[in-house]
């Protein structure tokens, strides 16, 4: 992290600064604060920034960027007109004054994280890569994680970045104009400001609007992004496709090219991994040198973590659930042993989340020999085939009472219901 004054800041962000004390971190949230830190006072749904100055002052803060008035005299404030502007703003000319860092961006319905991990971990076999932490992703979070990188001292930085409406990639590229970007699968997810499938998929497209990105890479089966004039891949004759799982065999421009054997849960994967491998490739990486790094790649934290207990095999996959995610859970479950699927709402489907819930039910039924499902919008699945309730103790007593040694049990829900907790229930 480059080394700013108070007084460095404000003069990036137009405004005075009263202090020339040296800043060493940065936060939006008080609770995380450190000593050194400037604090970035956020208005919030449910809390304000500006209400917690004092708090900050206390933990060590070297000051606050604020919007509002506040009372704390003595304590360096920059005052600017939008608090998440400011950030934004900071974090652009930060990056901008390393102009020696390339940016790549990832973004995706599913699969944003797991592909940038793969991504982040392959292009350490070049270059020294700096990456967004888990799934900082946001207007706020990615700002964040550019203050937070010693950009000095990296040559790439992986960001992922996310959207639920219109316009937030377009304002995320602004901050962090990325010089190759990829897009993972999309489907319906955070489409409460959406009317189809095609205004979401071109919305993902804002990360391509940057003229600093030379590089495009996107899953060829992406018809919608087609009719919007999106192609595959800026470069022509660049074409990637996974041929077998196992032996790890990949197409390019024809040519058959053989991996290193890694074992990852269900063919999606795989193909996430072969766009973060298109990527790197366009980056100037051999074959030879993702070869070196295809053996070290891994799931993040709550994705397909399997834990064994009393006899039963159970697969927490409850980091986030959409119909695609869970589909493809569904179909990477390992044969043998009776199935069952703990599978909990899917979250932000607007319009969508009726039909939705309805298909992936019957899709579950269909996979499984028992279905349990938790939460309201799930309720609409219930009947014959599946067993229903939105009470997280009757949910842990039904799946205690179901469970038989030998089962193999996924549990995957949206992130806001932490279905993950159900392992130390049983």
């Amino acid at each position: 992290m480059a080394e700013y004054s108070l007084k460095d800041v404000a003069e990036m962000l137009g405004v005075d600064s009263p202090s020339e004390e040296k800043v060493v971190g940065y936060a939006i949230d008080s609770r995380l604060v450190r000593k050194g830190d400037l604090f970035f006072a956020l208005p919030g749904e449910r809390v304000d920034g500006h209400d917690f100055i004092n708090q900050v002052r206390e933990k060590g803060a070297v000051g606050a960027v604020v919007s509002e008035e506040v009372d704390c005299p003595g304590f360096p404030l920059i005052r600017v007109k939008d608090t998440t502007e400011a950030l934004q703003q900071l974090a652009h000319k930060v990056l901008k004054a390393h102009p020696d860092v390339k940016v790549v961006g990832v973004t995706g319905t599913v699969g944003k994280t797991s592909t940038k991990e793969f991504l982040a971990t392959l292009l350490e076999g070049k270059f020294r890569v700096g990456r967004s932490p888990g799934s900082y992703n946001s207007q706020l979070s990615l700002p964040l994680t550019v203050l937070s990188q010693p950009l000095h001292q990296i040559d790439c930085l992986v960001l992922e970045m996310a959207m639920s409406e219109k316009g937030n990639l377009t304002r995320l590229v602004e901050v962090a104009p990325p010089e190759a970007a990829l897009i993972t699968h999309i489907s319906l997810v955070h489409s409460e400001f959406f009317d189809s499938l095609e205004e979401i998929a071109l919305a993902k497209a804002e990360i391509f609007s940057s003229r600093k990105t030379k590089v495009k890479v996107l899953p060829k089966e992406q018809e919608y992004l087609a009719r919007g004039g999106i192609t595959f891949s800026s470069h022509a004759d660049a074409d990637y496709q996974l041929i077998s799982c196992d032996p790890f065999l990949v197409l390019e421009k024809g040519k058959e090219v053989h991996l290193p054997s890694i074992s990852l849960p269900g063919v999606h994967h795989y193909q996430n991994l072969v766009g973060a491998m298109a990527v790197a490739r366009q980056l100037g990486l051999s074959w030879e040198e993702i070869g070196t790094q295809v053996p070290k790649l891994k799931l993040p934290e709550g994705r397909w973590r399997v834990v064994e207990r009393n006899g039963v095999t159970l697969i927490d996959d409850a980091y986030n659930a959409s119909p695609a995610s869970v589909k493809a859970a569904l179909d990477a479950m390992p044969e043998g042993g009776r199935k069952v699927a703990v599978l909990g709402s899917m979250k932000e489907l607007g319009k969508f989340s009726n039909d939705s819930h309805k298909e992936i039910s019957k899709y579950a039924a269909a996979k499984v020999d028992r279905l349990i499902l938790y939460g309201d919008e799930m309720q609409v699945g219930a009947g014959e085939s599946a067993c229903w309730t939105d009470q997280w103790d009757s949910l842990v007593t039904a799946l205690q009472k179901e469970l038989q040694k030998g089962d193999t049990v996924l549990i995957k829900g949206s992130n806001s219901l932490q279905m993950w907790k159900l392992i130390d229930c049983l």
